[in-house]
C-alpha cells in the first residue's frame, strides 16, 4: 500500500549524541500553503523546542519550511541516539481515521518520563506525568498530520522507551 496522492510537508530534526552520532526525528506536518505558513511554522517551532527539552542530545538541524543548521558542541552528558521515545499515534480525522503510525525521538532523557507500573510492560511511558512530556504531546498533536495524505489530525495513543532495534 503506497501513500495516497496529496500534499505533504516532511518535517525532520537531527540530534547529535555524546558519541557524535546523529539520530533523527521525523513526522509529517501541515501543507505549507501561503495562507497558513506562518502559523504552521510557529507550531513547528513549538515542537522543536519541546523535543529539545526531552533529549540529552544537541539539535543540529531542523527542516520543515526551510532547513536550519545550528552550531553545537558534542554533548558530554551520556546522550545516546539509541535510547528513544517511541511515539505511537493514530489518525483521528479524515479519510484515514484509525490508521496508526510511529516515529521516534532519539537521545531521550529518561529522567523526563515516568513509567506505567506494569510487570509485563516496563518500557511503557505514563503520558500524564512530566512537564516536558506533556509539552511534547501537546506540540506533536498540534503540528503532526496524517502521513498518508497530509490532512487528518493525529493523537498520540502510546509512548515507550526503546533501544537500538526500534
Amino acid at each position: 500500500m503506497g501513500l495516497a496522492p496529496g500534499t505533504r510537508a516532511p518535517a525532520t530534526i537531527s540530534i547529535r549524541d555524546a558519541g557524535n552520532e546523529i539520530g533523527r526525528f521525523s513526522c509529517t506536518g501541515p501543507d505549507l500553503a501561503a495562507a497558513s505558513i506562518a502559523s504552521n511554522e510557529a507550531l513547528w517551532a513549538t515542537l522543536v523546542a519541546a523535543i529539545g527539552a526531552l533529549t540529552l542530545g544537541a539539535v543540529t538541524k531542523q527542516k520543515y519550511s526551510n532547513e536550519v543548521t545550528q552550531a553545537t558542541t558534542q554533548p558530554t552528558d551520556g546522550a545516546a541516539r539509541e535510547i528513544k521515545l517511541l511515539v505511537q499515534y493514530q489518525v483521528s480525522t479524515g479519510a484515514n481515521t484509525g490508521a496508526r503510525w510511529t516515529c521516534t525521538v532519539p537521545c531521550l532523557d529518561t529522567t523526563k518520563v515516568s513509567y506505567v507500573i506494569n510487570v509485563n510492560a516496563k518500557d511503557v511511558v505514563d503520558p500524564t506525568v512530566g512537564a516536558e512530556l506533556l509539552a511534547f504531546i501537546d506540540a506533536f498533536e498540534a503540528f503532526a498530520v496524517d502521513p498518508a495524505n497530509g490532512t487528518g489530525e493525529v493523537i498520540i495513543e502510546g509512548l515507550k522507551v526503546v533501544g537500538r532495534a526500534n
